[in-house]
C-alpha cells in the first residue's frame, strides 16, 4: 500500500534524561531547530510499505537474547588477518551487495579479502567469481557506498601498506577496480577509513580519507613508519566530479592539521543540522616524539569549505580515539558521539549547537581497568532490544599482537541505557563477551525480524555474527531511494515522532564504528508503540517528505 507525502514542518521537541552542567543551561530545542531557519518544503515523495513482520516465538527471548549461528563450510574458511598489525584487516563490511535484498559480507584480510553472499540464511564464499582475481592488498577497511549514482553499492578499499582500490559494482555484485580512472591511484600512506558525503550541496558524494601513517616506496616496495611522524601527503579531501572521478581539494583544510593527524576514523555528518556535511576526525593523540593533534571538528561553510571548530565545542580532546557511534541521544535532534579510547568511554553529547559534553560518568560508562578491558575499538549507537533507549555496543581488544597468555583477555561490551538514562553493561550475560582481539563492528538486521544482529572482527581469528532474538518491543527499518547522483540519501536526516518524543537517525556512509561500514539505513527501536503519528524524511538537498500514522514493525522505502 501506497502512502502519498503531505508537506509538513516538523519541529523537534524532545526531553533530557539527565540534568545539564550547572555552569550550562540546556538551551531550548525549539530554538536550535527553528525552522525559519531551514529550507522550506518543497519535496514530495511517496512511503512503499513492506508489510508488518510478526515474531513467531517472542518468549524465546527471556531464555537467551543471542544466538551464534551453527558453523557454515564456506564461513569457516575465511583468511585470517595478520595478527602482527594493529588494525590489518581489522574491519566488516555488511550490505546488500547483489541487489537481490539480501545483506553481503566483504571481510577485508592481510593478503586476500573475501565476499561471503547472503543465501537466506547461510553465507556462500564468492570471492573468486566476484572480486578482481589479481587484486592484491592489505585491506584494513572496506566502505560501501554509491559512488557513482548508478543505484548500486561500490566498494572503497582502504589499505594497510600501499594504494587504496575503488571497486565499481556492475549492479549484480560483480566488481572491476577503477581506481586509477578515478583518478583516486595518487598517493601511498596507511589509510584506516573512508567518509562519504556531499559537501558542495551538487548532490553526488565526496570523499575524506583517514590516514594514520605515511609510507614510502621503495623500488616498487612499500614501507610504511611504524613509529608515526607527521604526515607529509595530506591528499585525504576529494571532489566528486560526477563522471566517475575525483579532484583532490585537501587544500581546503589546514594541511599541518592534517599532516599531525593520527585520525583512525572520521565522520562527514551534519553535527549543526544547517543542511550540509561537516567532518569530524577522531585522532589518536597519544605521547609521540612530536606533537599530534587531539579531534578536529570543521564545521562546512555551505558551500563544501570549512572552518575549524574551536576547543568550546568540547570536542576537541586529547585522547586515543577508536571508534565511534553517532545517535540522538537526549532527544535534542542533535548528534552525539559515543567514543572507543584507552581505559574510557566518552560520550559527547550535545547541549545546544555546536557545545558538546562528556557526560560518560554521569551514565555510568565506565571501563574498569580491574576488568581486563582496556581498549575499545569498533563502536556502535544504536536500540539493541528495540525498548526505544539507544544503546552502545564496543568491541575490546589489545593494542598488539602478544602470545597467548602474555596479555589478559579484552570481553566486548554491551551497554544497555536503563530507563534513568545511565547504561549497564550486560554483555557477559547476553553471551556478547567474546574474549578476542576485536576490532571492526557492524550492528545490522540480518535475518529481516526487527532487531538488530551483531558482527564483528577480530585479529588471528574468524569474524563472528550473532543473531539476535526477536521479542515483543516494536520497530521501525527506514530505507531511501532517490532519483538523483546518491540514490540512498547519504546525508539524509529521518526523524520519527510519537507524542511529544522525536528520535532521530542520520543517513551515513562509513562514519561510525571503525574500519567498517553496514547498509545505508535507519533502524528505530519504538518500544510498545503499533503507530508513529509522523516519519519525516529531510533529504540531503533540504527538501523534505512528511508521512503520518504509519504501522510499526515493518520496513519502509521512500522515495523521491
Amino acid at each position: 500500500m501506497l502512502k502519498y507525502a503531505y508537506s509538513a514542518l516538523l519541529l523537534v521537541c524532545g526531553c533530557t534524561l539527565l540534568p545539564p552542567p550547572p555552569d550550562r543551561p540546556l538551551p531550548d530545542t525549539n530554538q536550535l531547530l527553528d525552522t525559519n531557519s531551514l529550507p522550506d518544503f518543497s519535496g514530495v515523495g511517496w512511503l512503499e510499505e513492506g508489510g508488518v513482520v510478526t515474531c513467531q516465538n517472542p518468549e524465546l527471548r527471556d531464555e537467551r537474547k543471542f544466538d551464534s549461528p551453527p558453523p557454515q563450510t564456506d564461513w569457516e574458511q575465511q583468511s585470517y588477518a595478520n595478527p602482527h598489525q594493529v588494525d590489518a584487516g581489522g574491519g566488516i563490511t555488511v550490505a546488500d551487495l547483489t541487489g537481490d535484498g539480501v545483506q553481503d559480507i566483504f571481510l577485508p584480510h592481510w593478503a586476500r579479502n573475501q565476499l561471503y553472499v547472503g543465501e537466506r540464511g547461510y553465507f556462500v564464499d564468492e570471492t573468486r567469481d566476484r572480486l578482481p582475481i589479481d587484486l592484491k592488498t592489505s585491506t584494513s577497511s572496506a566502505t560501501a557506498v554509491d559512488y557513482d549514482g548508478d543505484g548500486d553499492l561500490d566498494l572503497y578499499l582502504c589499505n594497510n601498506d600501499g594504494h587504496d582500490h575503488l571497486l565499481r559494482n556492475d549492479g549484480a555484485g560483480y566488481f572491476d577496480v577503477v581506481t586509477e580512472e578515478a583518478g583516486l591511484l595518487d598517493a601511498v600512506r596507511r589509510c584506516t577509513g573512508s567518509t562519504w558525503g556531499d559537501i558542495d550541496g551538487d548532490s553526488d558524494l565526496d570523499l575524506f580519507l583517514s590516514i594514520y601513517l605515511e609510507c614510502t616506496r621503495i623500488d616498487g616496495e612499500v614501507e610504511c613508519n611504524e613509529k608515526p611522524e607527521p604526515v607529509e601527503d595530506t591528499r585525504q579531501l576529494w571532489e566528486n566530479q560526477g563522471d566517475g572521478t575525483f579532484q583532490n581539494i585537501s587544500d581546503r583544510l589546514p594541511a599541518k592539521l592534517l599532516r599531525e593527524s593520527l585520525t583512525h576514523l572520521s565522520s562527514l555528518v551534519d553535527v549543526d543540522r544547517d543542511g550540509d556535511m561537516d567532518l569530524f576526525l577522531l585522532n589518536d593523540s597519544r605521547a609521540m616524539s612530536w606533537d599530534t593533534q587531539p579531534n578536529l571538528l570543521f564545521l562546512n561553510r555551505g558551500d563544501g569549505t570549512f572552518d575549524r571548530a574551536g576547543s568550546s565545542t568540547g570536542m576537541q580532546l586529547n585522547m586515543s580515539s577508536m571508534g565511534v557511534g553517532v545517535g540522538d541521544l537526549n532527544h535534542d535532534g542533535l548528534p552525539d558521539f559515543m567514543v572507543s579510547d584507552i581505559d574510557r568511554v566518552v560520550m559527547f553529547e550535545s547541549y545546544g549547537e555546536n557545545f558538546w559534553v562528556d557526560t560518560s560518568l554521569n551514565r555510568d560508562l565506565t571501563v574498569e581497568s580491574s576488568e581486563g578491558r582496556t581498549s575499545g575499538w569498533g563502536t556502535e549507537l544504536v536500540d539493541i532490544n528495540n525498548d526505544g533507549l539507544l544503546d552502545g555496543v564496543m568491541a575490546f581488544g589489545r593494542l598488539v599482537w602478544l602470545e597467548e597468555g602474555d596479555a589478559p583477555a579484552e570481553h566486548d561490551k554491551l551497554f544497555i541505557q536503563q530507563p534513568d538514562g545511565t547504561f549497564e553493561d550486560v554483555a557477559q550475560s547476553w553471551g556478547l563477551a567474546d574474549p578476542g582481539i576485536g576490532r571492526g563492528l557492524v550492528t545490522v538486521d540480518i535475518n529481516g525480524d526487527g532487531y538488530l544482529d551483531i558482527l564483528k572482527s577480530s585479529l588471528g581469528e574468524p569474524a563472528r555474527y550473532y543473531t539476535s532474538r526477536c521479542g515483543d518491543n516494536t520497530w521501525l527499518s527506514v530505507h531511501l531511494r532517490d532519483e538523483s547522483l546518491n540514490p540512498y540519501g547519504i546525508g539524509a536526516v529521518i526523524e520519527v515522532t510519537e507524542g511529544e518524543t522525536t528520535w532521530t537517525h542520520w543517513i551515513l556512509a562509513g562514519a561510525t564504528s571503525i574500519a567498517s561500514s553496514s547498509q545505508p539505513l535507519a533502524h528505530f527501536g519504538l518500544g510498545e508503540i503499533d503507530v508513529i503519528d509522523k516519519l519525516v524524511v529531510t533529504w540531503p538537498d533540504g527538501e523534505r517528505s512528511a508521512f503520518f500514522d504509519v504501522d510499526t514493525r515493518q520496513t519502509v522505502l521512500v522515495r523521491r
